[in-house]
């Protein structure tokens, strides 16, 4: 679950673009590719929050456009 306390972010779940603005939160199954943008002039506040742990899956991927 990544969940926006500040500003705006895109966060693209799978090729899907989800825009998250200030209280705004998005579930991402386990093993679905994603990354997360900030959209906003300032910064991008935000939790992520996972079960079971995600330590050790992290892979590079190409930047959003």
């Amino acid at each position: 679950m990544f969940f926006v306390l500040t500003g705006t972010a895109e966060l693209e779940v799978d090729g899907e673009l989800h825009t998250l603005g200030p209280q705004e939160g998005c579930e991402v199954p386990p093993g679905v590719p994603h990354q997360m943008k900030n959209v906003s002039s300032g910064d991008v506040e935000f939790l992520v929050v996972s079960h079971p742990q995600t330590r050790g899956d992290r892979v590079e991927a190409p930047p959003l456009a």
